[in-house]
Parts: structure tokens; sequence; C-alpha cells
């Protein structure tokens, strides 16, 4: 995993490692490599397409401020993640622009930041094969990451947490209930939709309410036996 740091004040940037190290050795992850960059403008300099996995910005730097870079960053990449790293809330709505995965304000706990860092880096470290689910393009979806997964022409649409995308992927429904439903945590909810019950905020009589604000049909047919097998679920958990 490779990481860069772009603040002015390298005792900031010392400290955002020191945490970083931490988490990773705290949960027996490999370590990441690291690059330092003390304004916007010598990262822009040198940055290419890819280059880093997660990007932490400081919002207050001399020159070219966090956003102003992270602006044009995405103009060169639009996959890597950008945290904005600020004393001040002042600058959140601006932050949206570039299209940030995370606002992080100083001073914070470490639990705190473990708990951003480690929900940043679960698409980037690949998950445990117990955790997760292989698939035919031979990549690992975490069980954990699966908001639910619906079939359309010949394709299953995973749709992700932690990312907040969807994967397409050649298969059938059969082949993705055989592989899910096995699992007390996923349940056919209506004819081509697995929904993971982790993810259910609440129940009406046709629609189920996921945490992420998105929402999926629930067949009448199968109301009853979807609310014991989430009451048994969860229960048990």
């Amino acid at each position: 995993m490779r990481i860069g740091i772009v603040d002015d004040q390298a005792e900031d940037r010392r400290l955002l490692r020191a945490e970083m190290n931490r988490c990773l050795e705290n949960d027996g992850l490999e370590p990441a490599e690291y690059c330092d960059y003390n304004s916007g403008e010598s990262l822009i300099a040198e940055y290419q397409e890819g280059m880093f996995d997660l990007l932490f910005l400081d919002i207050c730097m001399d020159g070219s401020s966090g956003i102003e870079t992270a602006l044009t960053i995405r103009k060169i990449d639009a996959r890597v993640r950008i945290i904005f790293v600020t004393t001040s809330n002042d600058y959140a709505a601006e932050s949206y622009q570039a299209k940030a995965s995370y606002y992080l304000l100083k001073p914070h706990t470490f639990a705190q930041f473990h708990d951003m860092f480690m929900d940043l880096i679960n698409p980037v470290t690949a998950p445990a094969p117990e955790n997760s689910l292989t698939l035919s393009d031979g990549s690992r979806i975490a069980y954990n990451d699966i908001t639910f997964t619906e079939y359309y022409n010949h394709y299953i649409y995973f749709h992700l947490r932690s990312t907040q995308e969807v994967r397409r992927i050649y298969m059938s429904q059969q082949e993705i209930e055989d592989l899910l439903c096995s699992r007390p945590e996923f349940a056919s909810c209506s004819r081509g939709i697995i929904v993971n019950f982790d993810r259910i905020s609440r129940f009406s009589d046709t629609v189920l309410y996921l945490q992420d604000g998105s929402s999926v049909p629930v067949s009448r047919r199968r109301l009853h036996s979807i609310k014991d097998a989430y009451a048994q679920y969860m229960y048990l958990s």
C-alpha cells in the first residue's frame, strides 16, 4: 500500500506516519510505503495516475492549499482516496468538490484515527479468504463490504459499502445465491436481489431500507421468512 502525505509541517507528517504504522502493526497488516511532501506544488510536479492508494492533504499550507492541490490531482487520478487534514471544519463543504474520502480534524484520538484509517484501507488491502468472496476475475470482495447484490442481463452488480461503488461481474443469480445465501447474514429478499442483514436499517411491507440510504424491494411472499431469518441472525450475533 502506497501513501502520500502532504503537509508543510514536518512534525505533523511524522505524527501521521506514526499513527498509520501503529494501526497496521496492531492489526497485523503489512507495512505501508510512504512519500512525504512539504507543499502541494512538489506533489503535483511529480504526480502520476495510480501513484498512491491514499493521499493525506493538509488544507492550510503556504502556496497551494490542500483543496486546490486535490482538485488538480483529481484531474490526473480519479481513484486515489483523498483525506483532508485540518484544525478547522470550515472547509468541509469545499472538500466535497474534490470527492474526498474523509475529513480528519486535528487534534483527534488514536481510536478515532484507527477507525477512520481501517475503514479507508479496507478496499486497499485484500481481505482474508475466509472473510471474502472470490470472484471469477480473481478479485475478492469482503462479505461485510457488500450491501446488496442485484442480477440483470447475465451480470451481478455488487453494491459496496466502503467505496459506494457498484462492481459488475458476469455470473448467474443461482451462482451468487449459492455463494452468499449459505451464510447467515445474506438472504434473497426478492427475485434477483440478495441483501446483507448487517446493512438493513428498517423494514416495511414492501421495502427494505438500508443504512446507506438506498432501499431494495422485498417480496410479500418472502417477507415473513426474511423477518424471521433477520431476527434469528441478529439474536445469534
